[in-house]
């Protein structure tokens, strides 16, 4: 894990975390470590009382090299620390961003959280993995603009460095609408294992897609412009 000068998505650099052989440190912790293979992780925790955790969400930009189908994870967790020291941490709330595509330009991945909380949510801890279930040597990946905010309101998406304008209603039962910034995009609705199953090409920006046919559940969408850029959200169908 390092920090990347060269081509950043904002300011001077990005974060790079890679998959490396290190025998040294598999060596010197073989219990940590399982192998020289050493995937990257990246943690950061976020102390103090968190307002509106029910409506957090977290964005950032990445660009992914997979070797032999790794896939990467952002993990978020909100935690009740109860009292001072991590011994006795509750954890509320946990959810994942999976990254499978690769890509070479900075795509967008946005995590909205709409958690039922028990408990005084006082530590956010965000933790990046190069790769989570299969690590190969080779693999990399690069992280730039974390934002953790509160959403804009029930139902409807809108961020200022989004490819979309807005997306609603959400949940949704039926028919989930589109506001795009950019024409010639493709929209793609995945299942929560990350298999394509409705797929939308539109040369205008707003679109409607029928999801009346699918189960309740989690779903991601994935919108894909004309430069490259992709982003990926989960939505609920009721």
């Amino acid at each position: 894990m390092k920090p990347e000068t060269q081509n950043p998505h904002g300011g001077t650099q990005a974060l790079k975390l890679e998959i490396v052989s290190d025998p040294i440190l598999h060596a010197a912790y073989p219990t940590n470590f399982t192998s020289d293979i050493i995937s990257a992780v990246a943690v950061q925790q976020i102390e103090g009382p968190v307002s509106n955790p029910q409506s957090v969400e977290l964005s950032c930009w990445y660009k992914y090299s997979s070797v032999g189908g790794d896939s990467a994870v952002i993990t978020i967790v909100i935690y009740d620390t109860l009292q001072a020291g991590y011994s006795d941490e509750k954890p509320l709330y946990s959810d994942e961003i999976i990254i499978k595509n690769i890509t070479s330009t900075w795509s967008n991945a946005i995590l909205t959280m709409n958690p039922e909380l028990t408990g005084s949510a006082n530590l956010i801890e965000i933790s990046v993995y190069s790769s989570m279930y299969t690590s190969h040597i080779g693999t990399t990946l690069w992280i730039d603009d974390f934002v953790l905010e509160n959403n804009f309101g029930a139902g409807l998406h809108e961020k200022e460095n989004s490819l979309i304008s807005a997306i609603y209603p959400i949940p949704v039962i039926d028919v989930l609408n589109f506001q795009l910034k950019d024409e010639a995009s493709l929209i793609e609705i995945l299942s929560n294992d990350g298999k394509v199953i409705i797929t939308k090409s539109i040369n205008n920006k707003t679109t409607s897609i029928d999801i009346s046919n699918l189960s309740s559940g989690i779903y991601f969408y994935k919108v894909s412009n004309s430069k490259g850029e992709i982003e990926i959200n989960k939505f609920i169908k009721e």
